[in-house]
């Protein structure tokens, strides 16, 4: 594996790590009645988010350029570690849209 690859990798998996973390902590903040502040959290996810949407579709392009001829194979290898930063990618999508409806609903039921 290339470090040009593995810095993707490790781009995408540590961008999606804070991406998980920063929703974590909008959901506590609004379990403690911080609304406002929860959803401050949730908008800085969108930059964490964004980086690691950057890495991949670098490593999309690679690959795109792997089929067309255009690389070495060794110079684009799929790896576990590829599989595991795609997943903690995912991850992170379903646990931010997860933490958007837990603080709506932390905010309805504050309302009440």
């Amino acid at each position: 594996m290339n470090a040009e690859l593995e810095m993707a990798i490790f781009g995408i998996i540590s961008a999606s790590g804070e991406a998980k973390s920063t929703s974590i902590a909008a959901i506590s903040l609004a379990k403690n009645g911080d609304i406002t502040g929860a959803k401050e959290k949730l908008a800085e996810i969108k930059k964490f988010r964004q980086i690691a949407q950057e890495h991949h579709s670098s490593l999309v392009q690679k690959e795109a350029q792997l089929m067309l001829g255009e690389i070495k194979k060794e110079d684009f290898s799929l790896s576990l570690l590829l599989v595991h930063a795609e997943d903690q990618m995912m991850s992170g999508e379903i646990i931010e849209i997860m933490a958007k409806e837990m603080i709506d609903m932390y905010e309805k039921l504050a309302s009440k």
